[in-house]
């Protein structure tokens, strides 16, 4: 297998997920989005050893064997549900909303026009699952008709409407899948061994020298 380095990336602690984080849709996107004091210090870290382009060994088929053997339960996928969704905040919007979806207009269209949440993943149909989505949401989602519209339901987030195109029970994924999946996990324990290696190895080699005169004079 061939050794992979990690090479310095360009990043942003400005970015816009601090923001997408105070709209996110149930607590795990929420917590992932939001971004504190501590989660800017340990991207400063991160910053420091991607400069230090480490080299970190590849991944042995053998190793994404083994990993699938070890770990079933990561490679089963939850139920899901094949949604398309628009979320609005005030109350002219929920009842423009509900009107136009009465009149047949598609839920592409109203997002455009009446979303308050960034129309790039409103609006559109995606696959979601129980953790991806409020839990009100979901539980509507999980007993709506299939291609009717459905709402108001209102969460801490926003007011949601949606359809729902089709579902798909719990299920193993593919072979393929879930190699993919398992090098993917297992090339990130690897990139994380090598980081803390090397600040390991930057707190037994860093000497600090005090100059007691200068301090005495402060």
């Amino acid at each position: 297998a061939r050794e992979q380095r990690i090479r310095p990336q360009r990043t942003d602690v400005r970015s816009d997920f601090a923001e997408k984080g105070r709209k996110a849709w149930g607590e795990r996107e929420k917590e992932q989005f939001m971004q504190s004091e501590d989660d800017i210090y340990e991207q400063r870290i991160i910053e420091l050893v991607l400069r230090a382009n480490l080299v970190v060994p590849g991944v042995r088929s053998g190793e994404i064997d083994e990993y699938i053997r070890r770990h079933p339960d990561e490679f089963i996928r939850p139920p899901q549900a094949r949604m398309c969704w628009v979320v609005v905040n005030s109350a002219s919007k929920v009842k423009k909303t509900g009107l136009q979806l009465r009149d047949g207009v598609s839920i592409g269209e109203v997002a455009k026009d009446l979303s308050d949440e960034p129309v790039s993943v409103l609006g559109k149909w995606a696959w979601r699952d129980e953790t991806q989505m409020p839990d009100d949401v979901w539980e509507a989602a999980s007993r709506a008709p299939i291609e009717k519209s459905v709402g108001p339901v209102p969460t801490d987030f926003g007011t949601f409407f949606f359809r729902v195109e089709d579902r798909r029970k719990q299920s193993r994924m593919a072979r393929e899948e879930s190699r993919d999946l398992a090098r993917n996990r297992i090339k990130s324990m690897k990139k994380k061994e090598a980081m803390e290696n090397y600040l390991a190895s930057l707190h037994t080699s860093t000497k600090i020298r005090v100059d007691f005169r200068a301090l005495g004079r402060l």
